[in-house]
């Protein structure tokens, strides 16, 4: 399939230089967090080296240092967005959530008035609403069927008013929804408007110049791979109205009683009134160093960026939607809404199921190990966006109650109930991918799951149509301990059993002297680790070809996961 590179030769080569340690891996989770450039950490080391950065709260050479580079970066961020500091304020925050847990916990509903939001938003947006509810807002969930409808004269939110919250691209499936809502919302009655820019902003160019919602977050680390400890809630100046701030902290006033009179006064700044406590002014110091760093780094900044990642995308959907198994049916199963025509519709995700020739799904979790072993790096679930999932999987409210009954929570590995997917996999493209990252995805794909032949076994046979013989009773054959996990097998001819099932199987790991925990997938001659677990002695043999055996003794219980510090060289062992 054909494709055309976006980025010159030049820029290709020098992101290669910047992220050689991508070498033989395809990272494709730039949505959850994107990657920094080797260079961007050299600037930043030299900098922290340099310079003396105090705490900002002080008036000392070092404080005022800190000082001037967190205002010097406050204004970089608006320039970023097309803005200044005349239309809009910056509250730095600890990302995107907490960006938004303000406006939450802040936000000043007016009798009558209600929290309306985009149902397919991230669940920290769709968090806002605990708050609004218990200050006697009213709740509006705006589903993909109704969203035009608000619009309208007949809008099933009315005038009332309040606050509405949409992203500006879902984390799910990718879908950019139009910033025009934030004009067109306000026209409906007393409305303030909160965009959830941190997915957009990500590999998008956001131009506050024409759109002027009230509240924005965004998170920096997706945008330039760090600091991961910060964000900023954007604040059109005059909205801060809706605001009520109740607790204040170090730094917020211009004075306070401790006693006597409960009084206190806030500083005139919005953004001094905001950042409670000392600000992470090192992570600010080194926001400041990314923005300089990429600026030069790709010519064309954001928009070239966003031509990039879409181009690839659309790439990426192309090739899994012409995977044909055998039978003509498709392979992979892409959720999205509009064919990835447009970069002004679609952003940078390629969210997808694998189907087999039968047409039964293939767990996400199956997909993953798939991808993990071919050093392939995607995410899959629902990706903090029940609305977007619970739609694009054609669940209904009651089929999630029962898939939480069933014991399926968020973030778990159950990938499939009944025979239908709980999540999926996504792939999202960052500024640094390239063709070669898609093609690893689809060829591990085709390798993996694509089916050229009719099965020749009867594993895709329904159970109910296999014959079964039900004079044959089960007998067990042989049984096999796996006392470590990712190390060989002990066999044995009985062993006890707990609540967990075999005593002991599993019940310790191998780890670097780092505490990281080994497995075959980074360190597969560690299937040549032999454990034998005594539990008349209470005690584990461990043994290596070549090498003596090593033995633990002393276990104070069996249930107690104990780490093993393993070199890699496997000369000697300690704990």
């Amino acid at each position: 399939m054909d494709f055309e590179e976006v980025y010159d030769a030049q820029t290709r080569e020098r992101l290669q230089r910047e992220f050689s340690r991508l070498k033989d891996v395809a990272y494709l989770d730039h949505t959850g967090a994107t990657l920094y450039p080797e260079g961007l950490v050299e600037a930043i080391s030299s900098d922290l080296r340099i310079n003396l950065y105090g705490n900002p709260h002080a008036l000392n050479s070092s404080s005022r240092l800190s000082s001037d580079v967190v205002e010097q970066t406050r204004e970089r961020v608006l320039s970023f967005f097309g803005t200044s500091s005349l239309k809009y304020d910056v509250i730095f925050t600890s990302g995107a959530t907490q960006a938004l847990a303000i406006v939450a916990n802040c936000f000043s509903w007016r009798d009558g008035q209600a929290y309306a939001y985009f149902a397919e938003s991230h669940t920290s947006v769709v968090g806002v609403r605990q708050v609004a509810a218990q200050r006697g807002a009213k709740i509006i969930p705006i589903t993909q069927e109704k969203i035009e409808s608000i619009f309208n004269e007949n809008s099933p939110i009315g005038a009332v008013g309040g606050l509405f919250a949409f992203p500006g691209q879902c984390n799910f499936s990718g879908a950019k929804y139009p910033l025009e809502w934030v004009e067109k919302i306000r026209q409906r009655g007393d409305w303030s408007v909160l965009l959830d820019a941190a997915s957009l902003a990500a590999t998008s160019r956001l131009d506050l110049s024409s759109i002027s919602p009230d509240f924005v977050c965004i998170s920096f680390y997706k945008i330039f791979g760090l600091p991961t400890g910060l964000g900023a809630l954007l604040v059109r100046l005059g909205a801060e109205e809706r605001l009520e701030k109740n607790y204040f902290g170090g730094g917020t006033v211009l004075m306070a009683l401790a006693s006597g009179k409960l009084r206190h006064e806030s500083r005139p700044v919005l953004h001094e009134r905001f950042e409670d406590g000392t600000i992470n002014f090192l992570d600010i110091v080194q926001l400041g160093q990314a923005f300089k760093y990429f600026a030069n780094l790709i010519p064309g900044g954001m928009s070239s960026v966003e031509e990039h990642t879409f181009q690839l995308a659309r790439y990426l959907f192309l090739s899994l939607r012409d995977l044909k198994h055998f039978n003509d049916k498709p392979l992979a199963v892409i959720y999205q809404d509009n064919n990835f025509k447009s970069k002004t519709q679609q952003g940078p995700i390629v969210n997808f199921n694998l189907k087999r020739a039968n047409e039964t799904f293939i767990g996400f979790s199956e997909v993953l190990h798939l991808c993990n072993l071919f050093n392939v790096h995607v995410r899959t679930g629902c990706f903090c966006n029940p609305g977007a999932c619970q739609r694009h999987l054609k669940m209904t409210v009651d089929e999630l109650e029962q898939q939480f009954e069933a014991g399926h929570v968020c973030g778990d590995a159950i990938d499939l109930l009944g025979g239908r997917p709980t999540g999926s996999v996504r792939a999202s493209v960052g500024y640094c991918s390239t063709k070669e990252d898609m093609d690893a995805l689809v060829g591990l794909v085709k390798k993996c799951f694509l089916e050229t032949t009719p099965s020749k076994d009867r594993s895709d046979l329904r159970l109910e149509n296999l014959e079964t013989n039900a004079s044959k009773e089960p007998r067990l054959s042989r049984l096999f301990l796996y006392p470590v996990k990712s190390c060989g097998a002990q066999e044995v001819q009985s062993w006890p059993l707990d609540h967990k099932g075999l005593v002991g199987d599993r019940g310790w790991m191998v780890a670097t002297d780092a505490s990281t925990p080994l497995t075959q997938k980074t360190c597969p001659r560690m299937c040549l680790i032999k454990p034998t677990l005594d539990l008349e002695n209470n005690v584990l043999h461990l043994s290596f070809p070549g090498y003596d055996d090593f033995l633990f003794s002393k276990l104070v219980r069996i249930s107690r996961v104990v780490q093993l510090f393993i070199y890699f060289s496997y000369k000697s062992f300690t704990i």
